[in-house]
């Protein structure tokens, strides 16, 4: 904007010039205008009038000096015409060129401040995107914390039945499913490949650190998913963060989850043994591609798989 200003106060110098310089050309023409009209009247026997006037010699001769520099100030006011025409014309281009200077300043400006002002359009827009995004994870952070909970709240559930159903099982018959604390097998025959391991991690979608109550297998759908174990079905259902899955009950307060399942081969209260086929990896309930999920839990909390697997 400082350099604009400049421009337009050189253009403003300009003009002014070029309105002194017609006015100085008006003037220059009304004086040739009278002069011209005088020497009309007067007709060309004026000069030698006078001439003939005069009383000597010497009076003819300052007459002479006299008509000579009539002359030379006509030819000077022509001169000083002309070139103020000239000057005039040089006013005028300079003029129109300082003008097209300042236009495409203006544009240039113009341009930039467009430019600026659709970065800014821009900026508040990824600012608005990025408030939204954040409460959208927010939301979403909320959700899964909560789904976790749920999930925690059935699973708890689920051993608070089974406990009862033992104790009423024992109080009748004295005896109840015992983990005989045997090594687990692995849970699928050839994928063993880990893509979210047990423990605290960033969840993949989320970006947060949470807790992870499992090992997930990679695997394709349908791969045969087994039984680590011997023991009883307690569930074998469907869970909107579970997804399919099948829980084993095996005795001393041990239970295994196997989620995510794309199908299901047995039921509640199925009696399974180690290496049997009970479910088929799948993506179902809160997932993010095919897997395993596999969890572990004693004595009503989650423990790391690996206290208790073996390929």
């Amino acid at each position: 904007m400082k350099g604009l200003t400049a421009k337009e106060e050189e253009i403003a110098k300009t003009q002014a010039e070029l309105d002194a310089a017609l006015e100085r050309e008006e003037n220059q023409k009304d004086a040739m205008i009278r002069r011209i009209r005088i020497m009309y009247e007067k007709g060309d026997s004026y000069i030698l009038d006078m001439m003939l006037k005069a009383e000597s010699f010497s009076d003819f001769l300052n007459r002479a000096d006299f008509m000579d520099l009539i002359m030379a100030y006509d030819r000077q006011q022509w001169k000083d015409f002309m070139e103020n025409r000239k000057y005039i014309e040089l006013c005028k281009e300079e003029l129109e060129e300082e003008k097209a200077i300042l236009d495409e300043a203006k544009a240039g400006v113009e341009q930039e401040q467009a430019n600026m002002e659709a970065l800014i359009d821009q900026k508040n827009r990824d600012i608005t995107a990025y408030e939204s995004d954040i409460t959208n994870k927010e939301q979403a952070i909320k959700e899964y914390k909560q789904s976790i909970a749920d999930q925690d709240a059935e699973i708890a559930a689920l051993e608070a039945a089974i406990a009862a159903e033992k104790k009423k099982i024992l109080e009748a018959s004295g005896t109840v499913l015992t983990y005989d604390g045997g090594t687990f097998k692995f849970p699928l025959a050839t994928y063993t490949r880990i893509s979210d391991d047990y423990g605290n991690r960033i969840h993949p979608t989320l970006g947060i650190e949470q807790f992870h109550n499992g090992v997930d297998f990679a695997a394709p759908k349908g791969t045969a998913i087994y039984a680590a174990y011997d023991g009883q079905g307690v569930a074998a259902t469907y869970s909107n963060t579970m997804g399919n899955y099948v829980m084993i009950d095996h005795g001393g307060g041990l239970y295994t989850i196997y989620m995510h399942a794309s199908a299901l081969y047995v039921s509640k209260d199925d009696i399974v043994v180690r290496g049997e086929t009970i479910a088929a990896v799948g993506s179902t309930g809160r997932s993010t591609g095919n897997h395993l999920h596999f969890s572990v839990r004693k004595d009503g909390a989650y423990t790391s798989p690996w206290n208790y697997l073996s390929q």
